[in-house]
């Protein structure tokens, strides 16, 4: 197996953002309980459509979720943090100004792999159950965990964020 170049700048993107915020990763890291949500969709999906069992690829669509979700907050964070250091904003109005701009990207992203994976759940055919299970859960942990990164991310991020140094602009 062989390690794309690429990769590597993808990943040390993730571990600066990560190491920057040195206050509290968990602010990154904590709406991959995203996950549940996967598990509510799968749930759903053996409840109204057709049984789904946790196959492999049903494990593989929980992989895929938590990197999606991971982003999505990670986008709130990184922001937040640029408004301070490089603005000197207050840290209240960093995180509301980071959740207005970062808002509109977070949706796109989320609506789009919704609509995506939505033919995957609901599309009956030969060989749909292969991929319905995959579909189930990152269709379900994106609906919740977006919930989750617009309205409990920036709560949370208000109280650790007060630690960061307010750069003074003259």
């Amino acid at each position: 197996m062989e390690f794309h170049p690429g990769c590597g700048h993808y990943l040390s993107f993730d571990v600066r953002v990560i190491q920057q915020f040195h206050l509290s990763p968990r602010g990154i890291i904590y709406p991959s309980h995203g996950g549940k949500g996967g598990f509510i969709g799968l749930k759903l999906v053996n409840l109204y459509i057709q049984p789904q069992p946790l196959d492999v690829m049903t494990m593989l669509g929980f992989v895929i979720l938590i990197g999606v979700v991971v982003n999505n907050a990670i986008l709130i964070v990184y922001q937040a943090l640029n408004n301070i250091r490089n603005y000197g904003m207050h840290y209240r109005d960093a995180v509301l100004e980071s959740t207005r701009t970062r808002l509109r990207p977070i949706y796109m992203s989320t609506f789009t792999s919704i609509f995506g994976m939505l033919p995957l759940v609901v599309a009956p055919g030969p060989g749909s159950e292969i991929y319905r299970g995959l579909g189930s859960v990152i269709l379900g942990g994106l609906a919740t965990s977006s919930i989750f990164v617009i309205f409990i991310i920036p709560s949370l991020l208000m109280f650790v964020i007060r630690m960061e140094k307010v750069k003074h602009v003259n």
